[in-house]
């Protein structure tokens, strides 16, 4: 038995709680530092690449997806998905792909999320189309419910050459960021419809690309990759929207070639957000991370971590973390635990292929089947959670006998027990936001004492709703949510709290 405790740390690699606790956890019986010797995710001689996993937000003891999916390209030119069985222990031979006549299909992206007014997940799947002799590529999805895959259809209609796409979920939804011809949209799907797309880059600035989507409470925030000119290094930007509007982009990193940006997945509404790039220094390339936060409508940046453990030598890219929540029940703010992160490594000190670091950073194992020439692209499931164990799956693409397939790897971590020191609360409670009044933001704080479904959304005096604050699944604990107010005018606002049978509203005033 292995036991982990908490302490607080501003490392992005580490595991952080707000109280004192001890988390017994056990992995054992597996190769490669808890990790399975890689098996083979592909069952043909089919060329398949560039897996990506399901995003969604994981919640440990909270009602979750029961199965990983993985989504890819097969044959270049179809987007097929295939999932876990077994609890996430083995992949199954099912596999499902969109019927495609003539297109060519790429870059597929794919999230679970809840089926609006039921406890049912659904996946979403989008992807990019290029069919000739049409101008430009545009975005396709479909979903899978209730264990049907529906037909597919558009996102984007007008041929305008969108591409690389990615997912977020939110809500009883989702939504989506891609590049279009060097500026960066935004789309946001709700009870069966898309959002008319958004720009979330100013007019004229056209050398941006490879955005990715996550949710800050109920703000999307999306990083991307920018062009820097006349040389050909990369910078790294960032924006979230404000009411109705993006705000100007900020800068993330600017000095060296920066490249591959990814949020920590999944992300939580009670954690600062952090991003994942591949930062060159001369000759080598190493994983880097950094934290970011919006307080007060300014953005707030950590220092540059190193993911990577060997700085002087080799090429690190394509990072992936795993930023797993495992919430205490009866904490006011959950245990953040980083189980794993992983990337490309060429390296004399690990030599090539797929690098693994789990446990915090501690130990770094290396995948490096003997069989492969080529080893590209790692993704890192969010999670499965069938108790005891969580499961976590890296993914990764290979070359064997000239064909392209997929790889992967599966760590089990099995949770034996939790000490407490908060005793659970034993009543519903909505306390008073602070400050109050407020201008732009309020934290609003709560209380519940059972597991279920909750709620808490804001309304003006007219009794419309201006913000969703949460809309999850939850346990028992003491929670907060940040409210911002941009774009809503002073006055009186309502902030509701729903959980199970209970109803408790509060009111705020908002001084602009």
């Amino acid at each position: 038995m292995r036991q982990e405790r908490c302490f607080s740390s501003g490392r992005a690699a580490s595991i952080v709680c707000s109280l004192c606790c001890t988390l017994f956890v056990f992995s054992g019986g597996y190769a490669q530092n808890g990790w399975t010797i890689p098996v083979v995710i592909s069952r043909d001689s089919i060329s398949e690449r560039h897996p990506t996993f399901a995003n969604y937000r994981f919640n440990y003891g909270i009602m979750q997806p029961a199965e990983e999916a993985l989504a890819f390209v097969r044959n270049n030119r179809n987007i097929c998905v295939r999932r876990t069985r077994n609890n996430a222990t083995e992949w199954s031979d099912t596999l499902f792909c969109v019927p495609n006549d003539s297109a060519a299909y790429a870059n597929p992206t794919i999230t679970y999320t809840k089926v609006p007014g039921t406890q049912r997940w659904m996946l979403i799947l989008a992807w990019e189309s290029d069919e000739y002799p049409m101008p430009g590529a545009i975005l396709m999805f479909t979903t899978w419910d209730n264990g049907v895959w529906n037909q597919q259809s558009p996102i984007t209609l007008d041929f305008a050459g969108d591409r690389n796409p990615h997912l977020a979920p939110h809500d009883s939804g989702a939504g989506i960021v891609w590049e279009r011809r060097g500026r960066i949209m935004y789309s946001r799907y709700a009870a069966g419809v898309w959002s008319w797309p958004e720009y979330v880059t100013p007019a004229g600035d056209s050398l941006n690309s490879n955005p990715k989507l996550t949710y800050d409470n109920a703000r999307p925030v999306v990083v991307w990759t920018k062009r820097k000119t006349p040389d050909t290094t990369y910078a790294i930007y960032c924006s979230t929207k404000l009411g109705s509007a993006w705000r100007q982009p900020d800068t993330l990193v600017y000095s060296g070639d920066n490249r591959q940006p990814s949020f920590f997945k999944p992300q939580t509404p009670w954690s600062t957000l952090a991003v994942c790039w591949s930062r060159a220094y001369g000759t080598y390339r190493v994983a880097v991370s950094r934290e970011l936060s919006f307080v007060n409508d300014s953005l707030r940046l950590g220092g540059i971590e190193t993911l990577s453990p060997y700085q002087a030598q080799g090429v690190n890219s394509s990072p992936a973390v795993n930023n797993t929540p495992i919430p205490i029940t009866t904490q006011s703010t959950p245990l953040t635990w980083n189980i794993a992160s992983t990337w490309q490594t060429d390296s004399p000190t690990l030599g090539n292929g797929i690098a693994v670091s789990s446990w915090a950073g501690v130990v770094t194992s290396t995948f490096s089947p003997p069989a492969l020439t080529t080893y590209h692209n790692p993704d890192i499931s969010p999670g499965v959670w069938s108790y005891p164990y969580v499961r976590f799956w890296v993914a990764w693409e290979g070359v064997a006998n000239n064909v392209w397939k997929l790889y992967g790897s599966v760590l089990s971590v099995m949770i034996t027990e939790v000490q407490e020191h908060e005793e659970k609360p034993t009543t519903y409670g909505l306390y008073q936001n602070y400050p109050n009044p407020f201008n732009p933001s309020t934290t609003i704080g709560f209380q519940i004492t059972d597991y279920g479904f909750v709620t808490l959304k804001v309304y003006d005096l007219l009794g419309r709703e201006v913000a969703m604050l949460v809309n999850e699944e939850m346990g028992p604990g003491r929670y907060e949510r940040i409210f911002y107010a941009e774009g809503l005018a002073s006055g009186i606002y309502i902030y509701r709290l729903q959980a199970g049978h209970l109803t408790i509203s509060r009111k705020m005033i908002l001084l602009q």
